[in-house]
């Protein structure tokens, strides 16, 4: 099930619902981005920490049972890994989908990274 992000203000009755049935979903999947969403997009991205609260929301929800948690970068996945602090509960997809941590896909060899 996705929920859209920003949902039109007229739609509280559908969001509603939307949270209701992932709500009662027997396995959820929360996926987030890291710049724009963990942390703020600033002018330097080496400088783009995550913010708390998210942190501890992911954090949350990862170890809700049947939840699982992911955050998904265009970064490369040690740098994603390093930036976000994560404690491995909660999965990371790097380099827009080509790299994922918990051993569970391949990471890209040194050709495909060149």
């Amino acid at each position: 099930m996705t929920i859209p992000c920003d949902p039109p203000a007229h739609s509280g009755d559908a969001l509603d619902n939307a949270i209701d049935a992932a709500a009662r979903s027997p396995v959820l999947l929360v996926a987030t981005d890291y710049d724009g969403t963990l942390a703020p997009i600033v002018e330097d991205p080496s400088q783009a920490k995550p913010l708390r609260e998210s942190l501890v929301a992911l954090r949350a929800l990862a170890a809700m049972p049947g939840t699982f948690a992911a955050v998904i970068s265009g970064r490369a996945l040690s740098d994603l890994a390093t930036m976000t602090t994560l404690d491995g509960q909660e999965m990371l997809v790097g380099s827009h989908g080509s790299e994922f941590d918990q051993d569970f896909a391949q990471t890209l060899t040194p050709a495909q990274m060149a």
